[in-house]
């Protein structure tokens, strides 16, 4: 579940849905990450939120978008949209708050325009040009969309209408991956995230069953990826990176591996793309067990002071570890496993 909302800081309350049986548990943690995003409030203490359903039910009433208002005093929701389409997979709003975009389980991205009072209507969509598209990102000018398509292992360019927010043809596609062949989910190219450095120079998009984090010098003028000089970051053999976050201020780039339930951190240098690996740290507590798999590395965020790295796992409850990682000096803690 990814929930994104607008009043002068953007909050993100991500979810892991565990399995328990037949029910589905969310395990909601909330991270607020600093944002000059339009504000949608209703009401002086109410927020516009968008929730993406990532679950599904079997009759799939529940599938698609809940725009809820968020009570900003005590944290509750209630319902008062709901967008009809496919299992969402992730949302990510337009820079100037006036579209949100979505990749769809259904193998298309989704364009939507948001209302006055916050609620969405489709502007269009554009197949996927690839198969499970699961993340989605709009580059700094808003004049683009990035997206991932994981069991493709595909990264693709979407051009963004300047007057109507509308998806225009793709203007790229790239499958760099083949897989690392180390684990069982590593027998081919699976692209997990897209998104652009923080000046936008640079896109990088992370390969979960290749062991890579692809790095791209974007061309904001004809839409295209190109190789970096710097082509790629290397993670831990097996590790499986999934998502990362950049550092606020400093030349570091944090990658959360879902398969090993680490973080790796990398100096980044912004000329040539290069991702220097400085160090390995575990999302699980000390002496944690977790040699069936069951516990897996999801999202993370930094926060918006840069002295805090937030990761979350996913697993059954009772499996489910609260982890932390706390950064300073380059994210640097005092216990590491340093990369070769």
């Amino acid at each position: 579940l990814f929930v994104v909302s607008f009043r002068g800081s953007l909050h993100i309350l991500l979810s892991s849905l565990v399995m328990v049986r037949d029910t589905i548990l969310p395990l909601l943690l909330f991270f607020i990450v600093s944002s000059s995003v339009l504000c949608l409030c209703s009401a002086a203490t109410t927020t516009t939120v968008y929730i993406a359903n990532t679950a599904g039910t079997s009759n799939g009433d529940d599938d698609g978008i809940l725009v809820c208002d968020m009570d900003e005093d005590t944290g509750a929701l209630s319902v008062r949209q709901k967008v009809k389409t496919a299992v969402v997979w992730y949302i990510e709003p337009h820079p100037n708050g006036k579209y949100v975009y979505t990749s769809g389980y259904n193998n298309a991205y989704y364009a939507y325009k948001v209302d006055t009072n916050g609620s969405l209507t489709e502007i269009n969509s554009q197949p996927a040009i690839g198969v499970d598209p699961c993340y989605v990102s709009v580059d700094p000018s808003g004049r683009y969309l990035f997206g991932a398509n994981y069991d493709s292992g595909s990264f693709v360019v979407f051009p963004i209408d300047a007057v109507t927010g509308a998806l225009r043809s793709p203007s790229d596609v790239s499958t760099p991956g083949t897989g690392s062949q180390v684990q069982e989910r590593q027998t081919g190219p699976h692209a997990h995230m897209i998104a652009p450095s923080r000046d936008g120079s640079h896109v990088l998009g992370v390969d979960l069953g290749s062991d890579k984090v692809f790095v791209y010098k974007f061309d904001a003028n004809t839409g295209k990826l190109k190789a970096a000089l710097a082509p790629y970051g290397q993670t831990i053999s097996g590790a499986g990176p999934r998502h990362f976050s950049f550092h606020p201020t400093l030349s570091v780039v944090y990658v959360i591996n879902e398969l090993d339930c680490t973080v790796g951190v990398y100096v980044w240098n912004a000329s040539s793309g290069a991702m220097r690996g400085l160090q390995v740290l575990s999302t699980l507590p000390i002496n944690y067990n977790n040699t069936d798999g069951h516990n897996t590395g999801s999202e993370i965020r930094v926060h918006p002071s840069g002295q805090f790295v937030y990761c979350t796992n996913r697993g059954p409850p009772a499996k489910v570890p609260k982890s932390w990682l706390s950064g300073k000096r380059c994210g640097k803690a005092q216990t590491a496993r340093m990369l070769a």
